[in-house]
């Protein structure tokens, strides 16, 4: 049976953002805490505030192809305390300077993303993109939905 590991994704609100000169270690950096993350590739070093949302918060997760797109997605749905502190979450955001108007989603201690918030998000859902395959948005889901370490 596969571990539990409900802090493999997380959704962090981005304080700081500063050029990554050569490799980034990886850290895990608890959810609770404050701490520097890094993309899977390249730059930049993204310094993040404790996690508002982790695994514990996703209800169902979905690979999907967007209407129009080219690559595949990861269509997450949040519990109904998840569903409340996201909304709470991009409402707290768009009102900040840049970069502190973006949430970082970090899977598996690697900043996958870091979009602007435009707007509040009610209703609890996210989608998650990047350069994705039909296999790893599938694989990808399957871990967001089950907290699987394995």
């Amino acid at each position: 049976m596969a571990s539990r590991d409900l802090a493999y994704f997380q959704l962090r609100p981005v304080l700081q953002v500063r050029p990554a000169p050569g490799p980034c270690p990886k850290i895990l950096v608890p959810p609770q805490q404050p701490g520097w993350f890094c993309p899977k590739i390249g730059t930049p070093r993204y310094r993040l505030g404790p996690a508002a949302l982790t695994g514990a918060n996703v209800a169902t997760a979905e690979a999907g192809l967007p209407q129009g797109g080219t690559t595949w997605a990861v269509n997450v749905d949040f519990d109904e305390p998840g569903t409340q502190l996201f909304a709470d979450l991009t409402a707290q955001l768009l009102v900040q300077p840049p970069p502190r108007d973006q949430v970082a989603i970090v899977i598996g201690g690697v900043v996958a993303n870091a979009p602007d918030i435009e707007a509040r998000i009610d209703g609890g859902l996210a989608q998650i993109t990047g350069d994705f395959t039909e296999q790893q948005a599938t694989q990808l889901a399957e871990r967001l939905a089950t907290g699987s370490a394995a």
